[in-house]
């Protein structure tokens, strides 16, 4: 929810950008809840990796092309106080989630991967639907069809895509980490930019 507030108040290259903080405040709620450490070339490689986050976003050839004039059509960021708001949330929460989910996923005792993936959406759909409540969107009612008025082919496909995409996350958190999962974002982004 908090996704889609912060996409209404910025821009695409400003969200991009701004997302990418997820990788440094990752790595440091992973070493002030994991305790873990990471050495001089993780920590650049953290920096650069976030740096190149945010240069993919520039247009160098534009900025230079125009000799850093105004002249230029659209301002490539745009970010207002409300839009910096949500985007602070936005990355605090979804650090603070990844790192919850990799210290609850690497817990033995908790059961296998699977069963933790069916905890893990449950409280997502009951989420929801609290969110739902409390905004005063209203409930649909009993029926299935009602709940899924609207839905078509682009929306199912976010469905299952959003889906597969939970279960790999899960996995890789599961036999990895964080920082494995931060370094699939560069990718993510290039195959968003080319589609």
């Amino acid at each position: 929810n908090l996704l889609f507030a912060a996409l209404t108040q910025v821009n695409l290259a400003t969200y991009q950008v701004l997302i990418s903080l997820r990788i440094p405040v990752t790595a440091g709620l992973m070493r002030a809840m994991l305790g873990r450490r990471f050495s001089t070339w993780q920590q650049g490689s953290i920096w650069c990796l976030t740096a190149g986050a945010v240069l993919s976003q520039v247009d160098v050839g534009r900025m230079v092309a125009s000799g850093g004039s105004e002249a230029s059509a659209a301002p490539i960021f745009a970010l207002t106080p409300r839009g910096a708001a949500y985007m602070a949330t936005t990355v605090a929460c979804a650090s603070l989630a990844s790192v919850a989910n990799e210290t609850m996923l690497k817990d033995e005792a908790a059961g296998s991967l699977h069963a933790q993936n069916s905890v893990l959406y449950a409280c997502g759909v009951l989420v929801n639907v609290a969110i739902v409540v409390a905004t005063g969107s209203g409930w649909p009612g009993p029926s299935p069809a009602a709940f899924y008025r609207g839905f078509n082919a682009y929306t199912w496909g976010l469905v299952v895509s959003l889906t597969c995409l939970g279960l790999t996350t899960a996995a890789v958190l599961k036999h990895a980490d964080n920082m494995v999962r931060s370094l699939g974002l560069p990718l993510q982004r290039a195959a968003t930019r080319c589609l």
